[in-house]
C-alpha cells in the first residue's frame, strides 16, 4: 500500500500516488528444488485520481480514477526452481491479467 502527495506555491495539494497491491504465492514443497507454484495478485488504488487543469477546482465528476477502476487481476500456475536459499527462478506459463472498471462514469468517458 502507498500514497504520495505534492504541493507547491502555486498549486493545491494533490495525489501523485496511491496503490493498493495484494498478492499470494503458494508452493508445495516435494523436497525437490522443482515445485508447482501458484500466484494471486490484485492491484488497484483507494481513492480517486482527478485530470488537474490549471487554476480549476477539482469536482467529482472530473475523476480519471478511483477504487477497482481500474483493477488488475494476476493469477498463474507454473514451477518454481529453488536450488539456493538465495536464489530462485519463477517460471508461470500459464497466466491471466484481468482488467475491472467497477465505476460506470469512467466505463463511458471517452468513449463518445
Amino acid at each position: 500500500m502507498g500514497y504520495g502527495m505534492v504541493s507547491d506555491r502555486k498549486e493545491r495539494l494533490r495525489k501523485t500516488e496511491d496503490y493498493l497491491n495484494v498478492s499470494s504465492d503458494y508452493g508445495y514443497d516435494f523436497g525437490e528444488p522443482v515445485l508447482p507454484f501458484y500466484r494471486f495478485q490484485f492491484l488497484s488504488q483507494f481513492s480517486p485520481g482527478y485530470y488537474y487543469s490549471s487554476g480549476k477546482k477539482v469536482k467529482f465528476e472530473d475523476r480519471i480514477s478511483r477504487f477497482i477502476a481500474p483493477g488488475y487481476l494476476n493469477v498463474g500456475l507454473g514451477v518454481l526452481y529453488n536450488p539456493k536459499e538465495n536464489f530462485q527462478v519463477i517460471l508461470r506459463p500459464i497466466n491471466a491479467k484481468l482488467t475491472f472498471v467497477l465505476d460506470k462514469h469512467l466505463q463511458r468517458k471517452n468513449t463518445d
